[in-house]
């Protein structure tokens, strides 16, 4: 048997911590267990969403019937002139009857489809609410425990930092734990007036400069341009709720991550313009992995020395830590490094030292400036990061001209390594980056058989003259695999969407069947609680293993893994196995057998069989496009059962238009407030003074 770490199961327990002073009943606590995803069922909808609906679909069409319903290419790197831009609003006119006609059948069934619904006005009397007659997901307690929960100014609830709990704290001590941060002179100093107007000022001239140097163009200019009234920056935190007890100010005062949202501001949309120019500088180095299917690329199935030890370190508050000064010189660099002609180094730099020197913000009424670090909240924060640390890998890779480090990867803070020496030296070589750059530092956790690390759980399989790597998901101690509930008023096939992705998830991790059992049952033990039936997760679960499986003999001694990587640079390449008692040959594609034939190199060195997916094509078939290969049409309406008919009766009268035939209409709801957007709020409600 292939040997795992020990089983532990992630943390399901209740998902609401409350730190604070007032003892909520029973009734709230459930409703705040639903999960901040949770969407109350609306009473409401407004017939204006309606209205621009038609009109998004009416200019799809017509646009469609303009380029002589050909089907747009698909558009996988963009060039700066692709964007930044503001959405057209063109529509042609110069179009075919058939769609014309269309179009105004659209129109028609929806007049008719609303013509007997109940309505009221707005307050403000400017728009027509249609009366929606579902059955509520929350009584009428819970409503009035919600509406409470929402005016209360003595509270705060945020989400926690990692795990997926919700937090409530007396809102006096969240303002406490963040002006403890915005007190510590070493990274905010407080201002009198906010610097966004010159941070304005300086940004546009900067953005004529690069219009009139061409780097971009009029559209551009207009989209980067700062809005006439910027909104300010908002500095709020996470609560740290997984850090030992001794890091917290008291019992019901957690540390809290610092951020500082950067949405509508001055810099937003510079923030993003920068990042589409040093993101890919940053992605260059050996170590990068972008996520954790990357990871496991790289490393699943990887044989290593018997003795050696798997290796993890976490960045200590990395973004936090940034050297303003450091991380300039260090973007100058890699520009240095990787010139290219058409982009704009010299007006990058300019925009970067506004955007990170002159971050000034907003909390409790009063105007702080950021002197050090980077603050998340900006787009290119993660991508500065990872720049940051370049220099730092490269220490790691040349391991102190004394070491030799094998299959060293980092995904921003946290880093993975193969370690073939002893502890002594990884302890020593600890000691030695920790001096590389002034205020990274770093901790190694180690372990011969397993260790964690994002979220896989990493270990050996030891075989006679070395061991192989295996993988498993990883749930975190704080986890509360509190996914989205049953009760959510949610469209229906999103709740067989979120248990598909996360099984998917889970088997991709999985080196063997045994490790997606695990996990697959410690997800259903909270979705059982969420309302999910075990029979349909069961099913689920079978389904996306691939349902039964085809056991053969081992192919390691028969088939040459790197020409099958080639061949899967033919398009529909295809592969033909021909099961071990002769009586048939199966075809696969050749993509999508590959991921199984590298699982057969790993566990046939330690089993005589192996599994293939039970997809069959047959002999020589082709393959051939469907229906849900076709460029779709979008039809965005609203959640609820009106949009439910009206979108299927919409996107029927198109599909009987023969010119659309190369387009599949599809219904794309818009969701209703969940209880995030009702409950938490980035912007600080202010106590008046003397109240507690």
């Amino acid at each position: 048997m292939i040997p795992t770490p020990q089983d532990t199961d992630p943390a399901l327990t209740k998902n609401v911590i409350n730190l604070s002073s007032i003892q909520f009943t029973e009734n709230t606590i459930k409703l705040l267990e639903k999960g901040l995803s949770f969407i109350p069922t609306p009473q409401t909808v407004k017939a204006s969403e309606y209205d621009e609906a038609l009109k998004e679909l009416s200019r799809d069409l017509a646009i469609k019937d303009f380029f002589k319903f050909i089907p747009p290419p698909p558009r996988h790197n963009p060039t700066p002139q692709q964007t930044f831009k503001n959405r057209s609003n063109w529509k042609p006119e110069d179009i075919l009857t058939s769609t014309r006609n269309t179009i105004d059948d659209l129109t028609d069934i929806y007049n008719l489809m609303t013509l007997g619904l109940d309505t009221k006005q707005t307050k403000n009397q400017m728009d027509t609410l249609y009366l929606l007659k579902h059955k509520q997901n929350l009584t009428n307690t819970d409503m009035h425990e919600l509406h409470t929960l929402r005016k209360n100014p003595n509270i705060i609830i945020k989400p926690a930092d990692k795990g997926g709990n919700i937090v409530i704290m007396d809102t006096k001590n969240y303002i406490k734990e963040c002006e403890k941060q915005l007190n510590d002179p070493e990274y905010y100093t407080r201002i009198e007036t906010p610097i966004w107007p010159e941070n304005k000022k300086n940004i546009e001239n900067i953005l004529q400069k690069l219009l009139k140097t061409h780097y971009i163009t009029n559209p551009q200019h207009l989209f980067l341009k700062p809005p006439d009234h910027p909104r300010d920056r908002l500095f709020y935190i996470l609560p740290k709720i997984h850090k030992p007890l001794e890091k917290w100010m008291d019992p019901h005062t957690p540390p809290g991550r610092p951020i500082i949202s950067d949405c509508g501001s001055e810099s937003y949309l510079i923030s993003r313009f920068l990042d589409f120019y040093l993101k890919p500088l940053s992605t260059r180095h050996p170590s990068y992995i972008k996520d954790t299917y990357d990871f496991l690329n790289k490393i699943k199935h990887l044989p290593i020395p018997n003795k050696a030890f798997l290796v993890t370190f976490d960045v200590n508050s990395l973004y936090t830590n940034m050297n303003l000064n450091r991380t300039i010189a260090v973007v100058q660099q890699y520009l240095k490094l990787y010139p290219e002609e058409s982009r704009p180094d010299q007006y990058l730099i300019e925009l970067l030292k506004i955007s990170i020197k002159n971050n000034d913000f907003t909390f409790n009424g009063n105007t702080y400036l950021q002197t050090k670090g980077v603050a998340m909240g900006k787009s290119f924060a993660p991508t500065l990061a990872n720049l940051y640390l370049l220099d730092f890998d490269a220490h790691i890779l040349r391991g102190n001209g004394k070491y030799n480090v094998h299959h060293y990867y980092r995904f921003l803070d946290d880093g993975f390594l193969i370690w073939p020496h002893t502890i002594e030296e990884l302890i020593e070589f600890e000691t030695y980056l920790n001096k590389i750059t002034p205020g990274i530092t770093i901790k190694f956790e180690y372990n011969p058989n397993f260790i964690n690390y994002l979220d896989v759980t990493i270990y050996k399989v030891h075989l006679k003259n070395h061991a192989l790597l295996a993988t498993r998901t990883y749930f975190k101690p704080t986890t509360t695999l509190a996914l989205l509930h049953k009760d959510s008023f949610h469209p229906k096939h999103t709740f067989q969407g979120v248990l598909k992705s996360q099984l998917i998830r889970y088997k991709r991790i999985s080196s063997t069947f045994h490790d997606y059992e695990i996990t697959a049952a410690k997800l259903f033990q909270s979705l059982q609680m969420r309302g999910y039936h075990l029979k349909n997760l069961m099913n689920t679960k079978r389904t996306i293993w691939n349902g039964p499986e085809i056991w053969i003999e081992t192919l390691t001694k028969n088939l040459d893994l790197k020409s099958l990587k080639e061949d899967l640079k033919q398009e529909d390449s295809l592969i033909q196995v021909t099961l071990p008692d002769q009586s048939e040959t199966l075809t696969f594609r050749t993509s999508e057998i590959i991921a199984h034939i590298e699982k057969a190199l790993f566990l046939g060195a330690i089993h005589s069989t192996i599994p293939l997916p039970t997809r069959y094509l047959g002999h020589n078939q082709k393959i051939t496009p469907t229906p849900s290969d076709h460029t779709p049409i979008n039809i965005i309406l609203p959640h609820n059962h009106i949009s439910r008919q009206l979108g299927k009766e919409w996107g029927d009268r198109i599909n009987r238009n023969p010119k659309f035939q190369l387009f599949r209409p599809r219904t794309v709801y818009k969701n209703p407030p969940n209880l995030k957007k009702l409950l938490v709020h980035t912007k600080l409600t202010t106590l008046e003074p003397g109240k507690t």
